[in-house]
């Protein structure tokens, strides 16, 4: 057992050295079957990872900076996960996992006992020194965040999204997406206010919501870009506590001629003291089991994207489950498959340096479309890249025109024959790297 886990390290280190490059300053890899869920940053500057080792057990570790992990804990618990992870004012550690638990950890991580046990399955949870809020899929749960005594427990209709929730201090926040609206419901007290606002890139459904350092409200979830394979896109809107939206971001499978299901989805944030919006992932597809790479994206306060990297630990699935930063380096726990669709999955934290979010300002200047909006003329200025291919989508994902290029540095096309709307233009690269634009027909 013991050769055969050196020889599956040995295999994960060769993916890890040759995809993540000078980006990584370290990663430590569990041997057994296990799966990182959340991630913490401690007081002491410390990292704090949490999931669940095969179905069986919850455990929390925690590691220096330099990759050398100090504890690890375990607690037995069968066919349960690790929601979420929060620090105490006294040090103390508190894991929120599905099964209803909260279990309450010592700052040195050498005792593990159930603080309460809620008897429902927590979909979401909300910390502060105050009280303990949880939902599950029909009632909201609110505890003393000291004495885990209740507070309150209210019915919630089965149909809302438990996800769509926020707590800031005393007011409750719900968001409710209807087509091409999403209204943003605040309650205070006794008064609840409404605002409404556009759903202007169609996002289908919210999967988190974020609370930004100076009040905004991010909101991501997901669209189907192509009805018949299902390409899963991710959407991303900021919001003001007057539902304003400030700005709006859309990540795409980066083929979307891809015959199977794909996806690109971040599920994951964290937020520096610059402002700048750090996120963690998934992107790939699925024949069957997932080919999929962690996924990292790095926005500043404006909505600009900074970077937005893909990195193979494996052949098979990869998936980044949480994300930190600490002393401007980014820490991603993470789960990587290693072997054929399926298993035995490991969990893994990594360690990366702060270059990864100057990568792609270097690189040659993006590639531009113009007149946008337009009624059917189409200049594409590839900038001086060498380009291979041009294809144009539909909002459906489906393909309406593919052109191959050979020299040219701009391509013109005449497309006054479209009906109006909104379709995407990709432009492959001789690398086989792709780039997606909007466009807009009038």
């Amino acid at each position: 057992m013991k050769k055969r886990n050196l020889l599956l390290l040995s295999f994960l280190f060769y993916f890890i050295a040759s995809n993540f490059g000078q980006n990584l300053i370290w990663s430590d890899t569990f041997t057994e079957y296990s799966d990182a869920q959340v991630i913490l940053k401690t007081s002491k500057g410390q990292i704090l990872i949490a999931g669940s080792f095969g179905e069986d057990s919850l455990f929390v570790a925690l590691y220096d900076t330099d990759g050398n992990r100090l504890k690890l804990i375990k607690y037995l618990d069968h066919f349960n996960f690790s929601v979420s992870l929060v620090e105490q004012e006294n040090g103390n550690f508190l894991l929120f996992s599905y099964s209803g638990k909260i279990l309450k950890i010592n700052s040195s991580l050498d005792t593990v006992s159930v603080a309460i046990s809620t008897n429902i399955n927590i979909r979401n949870s909300f910390y502060n020194k105050d009280e303990i809020i949880i939902l599950d899929y029909e009632k909201k749960l609110v505890l003393n965040s000291n004495t885990f005594q209740t507070i309150s427990i209210d019915s919630i209709p089965a149909n809302q999204n438990k996800l769509a929730f926020l707590y800031l201090e005393n007011k409750e926040c719900y968001f409710d997406l209807k087509d091409s609206v999403i209204a943003l419901s605040i309650k205070e007290n006794s008064q609840q206010t409404i605002y409404k606002f556009n759903n202007i890139d169609s996002m289908y459904q919210i999967s988190k919501t974020f609370l930004c350092q100076n009040g905004d409200i991010l909101l991501i979830g997901y669209r189907y870009e192509k009805l018949n394979t299902k390409v899963r896109s991710t959407i991303i809107y900021r919001i003001n506590q007057t539902g304003n939206l400030l700005w709006s971001q859309k990540f795409i499978y980066h083929n979307l001629s891809n015959r199977f299901i794909s996806y690109k989805l971040l599920n994951h944030v964290t937020e520096n003291k610059n402002g700048d919006l750090l996120f963690t992932g998934t992107n790939g597809y699925s024949p069957g089991g997932p080919i999929s790479k962690i996924l990292f994206v790095k926005l500043d306060l404006k909505g600009k994207i900074l970077s937005d990297k893909n990195f193979e630990f494996c052949s098979e699935g990869n998936s980044g489950n949480g994300i930190a930063e600490l002393n401007n380096e980014i820490y991603i726990a993470a789960t990587v498959c290693l072997s054929d669709f399926g298993g035995p999955d490991r969990a893994v934290l990594l360690k990366l340096d702060n270059t990864i979010s100057k990568i792609d300002q270097n690189k040659s200047p993006s590639i531009t479309i113009s007149p946008n909006p337009s009624f059917g003329l189409l200049t594409i200025d590839f900038h001086q890249q060498k380009m291979e291919q041009v294809q144009l989508f539909s909002s459906f994902g489906k393909l309406i025109k593919s052109i191959d290029i050979k020299n040219e540095d701009k391509l013109a096309l005449q497309l006054a024959d479209l009906h109006s709307g909104i379709y995407f233009v990709q432009c492959t690269n001789i690398d086989g790297r792709s780039t997606i634009k909007k466009w807009i027909r009038n």
